[in-house]
């Protein structure tokens, strides 16, 4: 595993105490996959790696990855946006980098095939509330395709194993009509990373034109506190997206 990855094992394995988690249980080396916190430990149960561009990529369309990269910072919840939410009042990551948008099922969406696209994450730590935000922008796919493919996704399994453990799927979660976006889903899941602490989280995606963003959530440890959170901390997203 990559220096970066374990970096996120460390900050996200921290979390998980933070956010009240079981004490007495193991949480786990920083070299395994996922925090028991919420999403993110080693690219949390659910970070996805970060992407290498592929020969056929570099075929593509000519796309301006500078602009790219100072889009999904943008659209980034504010470094002090979640402290009237209960939040850590700046994130404990805050950098540029690209990201695959979601393994769900095993399946990514089909825009990150060719990875055009830059994305940028924010990462928050605080007693009761972890929050992990990354965005992504595109330079050609739209967003609005990509959040349906990953509600396409959530149909196809109930339960599937990744590089870091296993999740288990508990349902989608019913988010408002935010305004100015142009399609979301929220759902919840159980995910089990490999020598750590079983752990309950929220994933919302919202999109807006040629980008999205996407929020993972802990908060308490049953799928009733996490759904609550994730509308919550979803609203912030949508905020920051619209205004990009």
């Amino acid at each position: 595993m990559s220096d970066r990855l374990a970096y996120l094992a460390l900050v996200l394995c921290g979390a998980l105490l933070a956010a009240g988690c079981d004490a007495g249980s193991p949480v786990g080396s920083a070299t395994t996959g996922s925090p028991p916190a919420t999403s993110a430990t080693t690219a949390p149960s659910g970070t996805p790696a970060a992407a290498t561009p592929t020969p056929e990529a570099s075929r593509g369309p000519v796309v301006d990855m500078a602009l790219l990269r100072r889009r999904a910072a943008a659209a980034q919840i504010p470094p002090g946006g979640l402290v009237v939410l209960g939040g850590a009042r700046k994130p404990k990551l805050d950098e540029a980098d690209t990201f695959g948008t979601a393994d769900v099922c095993g399946r990514y969406p089909a825009a990150d095939a060719d990875r055009l696209h830059a994305s940028h994450i924010r990462v928050w730590a605080a007693t009761g509330l972890w929050v992990r935000n990354i965005t992504h922008a595109y330079g050609t796919a739209k967003g609005v395709d990509v959040v349906q493919q990953v509600r396409a996704n959530l149909g196809a399994c109930t339960k599937y194993k990744s590089w870091d453990g296993e999740t288990t799927l508990l349902g989608e979660v019913t988010l408002p009509a935010y305004p100015g976006l142009d399609q979301r889903v929220a759902y919840c899941h159980r995910s089990k990373p490999a020598g750590q602490t079983t752990y309950i989280a929220c994933d919302a995606y919202l999109a807006k034109g040629t980008m999205i963003s996407t929020v993972r959530v802990l908060s308490g440890a049953t799928r009733a506190s996490n759904a609550d959170a994730v509308v919550i901390v979803a609203a912030a997203s949508a905020a920051a997206l619209v205004e990009a």
